[in-house]
């Protein structure tokens, strides 16, 4: 009789574990491999996005992609919202481009990343808890020597259907150029506007300037008129860097001047696809 009774206790504490241990299996399963992202690409240029980007992204994600290409690998941030807390990530991207993996988080457009060989691994993990907006990324060919001709840029328009193609010429130090703006700037002084300033600026643009002086900068906002309102900035943007600390710009007030604390400044403006407004002209100038 007792052993009958001891043989019943034991069948049912292994009924009770097989739940628990299927349910722990299920939860690995589902943080390891997250639905709709990840990859291994392999065409010569292309994005990246977060799951569910423009929208916040899932809980637990774990996605893993690999970037295989015939040549060396540029990364471009035109989106970045990762839950961070000072200076501690709990949702991050990792970046391994080269000898020292990049890890990644917060609300700071990141500066674009080159890789020192034709295969970089991307990786990106969340918590369960407080998610963001998540990331967006453009790849391509890093053409960063002197004389090399990136290939043609096809640039299609719904009224009259046609397709241009150019093949710009890109210099050793020139950062990312996509849609016909940006540029390295060494004059002392200069202007830098919107594309088809002062008409509306076009969709899904993303401009890199960057400024190189000999002194001090100051960087001063003549016309202004972006999508979005004051420092909710979640559409059309400009980031300013050089600063005491990265400016987040956007709506339609006239931002103050800024000033730089060194002799360099980077100017990054990033568009979506929807509402388009005249964009902006800024000043530069030696303090």
């Amino acid at each position: 009789m007792m052993k009958s009774l001891l043989l019943v206790v034991a069948m049912c504490c292994v009924c009770l574990a097989l739940p628990s241990q299927n349910l722990k299996q299920r939860k690995k399963r589902d943080i390891t491999s997250t639905q709709g992202c990840g990859g291994v690409l392999t065409a010569p240029q292309g994005d990246i996005t977060s799951p569910n980007f423009p929208n916040n992204y899932p809980d637990s994600s774990n996605c893993s992609w690999i970037i295989t290409t015939t040549s060396k690998i540029k990364i471009t941030f035109t989106d970045f919202d990762i839950e961070s807390y000072r200076y501690l990530c709990l949702d991050k991207l990792q970046i391994f481009a080269g000898n020292s993996p990049q890890e990644l988080c917060g609300q700071v457009l990141p500066p674009p990343i080159t890789a020192s060989q034709n295969t970089v691994k991307i990786i990106f993990t969340s918590d369960n808890m407080v998610a963001g907006k998540g990331f967006r990324l453009i790849y391509q060919p890093d053409y960063s020597t002197d004389s090399v001709v990136a290939p043609p840029i096809t640039t299609t328009r719904t009224t009259p259907k046609t397709t241009s193609r150019t093949t710009p010429t890109i210099r050793r130090t020139a950062p990312v150029i996509y849609n016909n703006c940006g540029g390295v700037l060494t004059d002392s002084e200069g202007v830098i506007t919107s594309p088809n300033f002062p008409d509306n600026y076009p969709d899904n643009a993303y401009c890199e300037w960057n400024i190189i002086a000999t002194s001090r900068i100051k960087l001063t906002p003549t016309n202004f008129d972006l999508e979005g309102y004051m420092y909710l900035c979640d559409s059309d943007r400009i980031w300013v860097y050089g600063g005491s600390f990265p400016r987040k710009l956007c709506g339609q007030m006239l931002p103050d001047p800024i000033i730089s604390t060194g002799n360099s400044m980077r100017i990054v403006f990033v568009t979506d696809k929807s509402l388009n407004r005249t964009g902006f002209k800024f000043i530069y100038q030696p303090v």
